[in-house]
């Protein structure tokens, strides 16, 4: 139980983190570039989200 409750606060952490700053800096880099690139820009964001959220899952399975 108390892992769950410890894995709950990591991910709002990370998930404050990456509101602060992810989408923050990307809504300006929207503005200054244009749409395309804010897209690519963002993709590339989810893409390394995904891998660092599922490289955490793997190291919590083996501790």
């Amino acid at each position: 139980m108390k892992k769950v409750i410890a894995n709950i606060l990591f991910l709002a952490l990370v998930a404050y983190i990456v509101a602060d700053v992810i989408v923050i800096p990307v809504i300006d880099f929207y503005k200054q570039y244009g749409s395309l690139w804010a897209i690519a820009k963002l993709a590339v964001i989810i893409i390394c989200v995904i891998v660092v959220y599922y490289l955490l899952i793997f190291m919590f399975k083996n501790m």
